[in-house]
This record gives C-alpha cells, structure tokens and sequence, in this order.
C-alpha cells in the first residue's frame, strides 16, 4: 500500500506530462569515430544516410564534431517536402549542445537532383552561422546534394562558393 501511495503523490506532483514522439532511425557510418577532411567526406557520408532513407523528399542532415574534427553523430534534424526543407536553427543547436559538439556540418538533398543551393538555402546557413556564434559553435559548412539520374552523387558546398 505504501508504495501506491508513493506513486500516487508522484503522479500528482507530475500533473499533465506530455511525452513527445521520438524516432530513430540507426545507419551504419564508414568507420566509427571518422575524422571528416573535407566537403568530398562529407558528402559521400550524408550520400549514404540519403540512399537509406530512399525518401522522395528533401531532408537535412546534421554531422556534428567534436574538437579534433571526430564525428559524434549524424542527425537527420528536418523532413521536408518534395521541395522545401527548413530546419529550425533551435532543433539544429540544441543536438550539438547535447552532444558536446564544437563544430557542425549541413546537407540536405535536392529532389530534383541539381545540387545549386536555393535562395532560402543561402538564408537558412546564414541564420544558423548566427546562432551558432551565440552558442560558440560553429558552423562549417552546408551541402546540397542530389543525384544524376544514373545515381552519381552531385554536390555543392555553399562554403567553397565563397558565400558564407
């Protein structure tokens, strides 16, 4: 009885909870703990988190690192639509908060298959470069990726066009 009346107070202090959904979905990286050199390791990593979700849609990916350029962890944060996506700066931030990262990577997919980041692509880093300054993090770079039609990846970093 007493471990009812326990729980019971428990539940009263607790009041309305929600829970949040959550789901995971687990791929297997190239090798674990993996140093990303470059814009080209990058992309083939986000290539193949893009070739397991086989989604129509567009989806960003966040790689996080920590000091010494080591992956902690990639993140899908965002899924889109057939041709918008935008994360929030907040839901991109926090992960790397929780994750102790110092630095973080962007991708996402065009659809479409042509790697030319959008208007709202530009924006959207520009935003997060911002933030991430705030919370001494920083952001590295944002690819675009897409496909030819005989499934070569294509990519574009918004980083080496000179814009961020």
């Amino acid at each position: 009885m007493r471990t009812l009346a326990r729980r019971s107070k428990f539940h009263r202090a607790m009041g309305n909870v929600r829970v949040r959904e959550v789901r995971a979905e687990y791929v297997s990286l190239p090798s674990p703990l993996m140093s990303v050199t470059g814009p080209e390791a990058l992309a083939r990593i986000f290539f193949e988190f893009f070739q397991t979700f086989r989604d129509p849609q567009e989806n960003v990916l966040a790689a996080y690192l920590d000091s010494r350029g080591g992956l902690l962890g990639v993140e899908r944060v965002y899924r889109g639509t057939l041709n918008f996506a935008s994360a929030a700066t907040r839901d991109v931030l926090r992960n790397a908060l929780v994750m102790s990262a110092v630095s973080v990577l962007i991708g996402h997919n065009h659809p479409s298959g042509d790697p030319n980041p959008s208007a709202d692509d530009i924006l959207f880093t520009r935003r997060l470069i911002d933030a991430g300054r705030l919370l001494n993090i920083d952001v590295v770079d944002h690819l675009v990726l897409g496909t030819t039609p005989e499934g070569v990846l294509r990519f574009t970093s918004i980083k080496q066009r000179g814009v961020i």
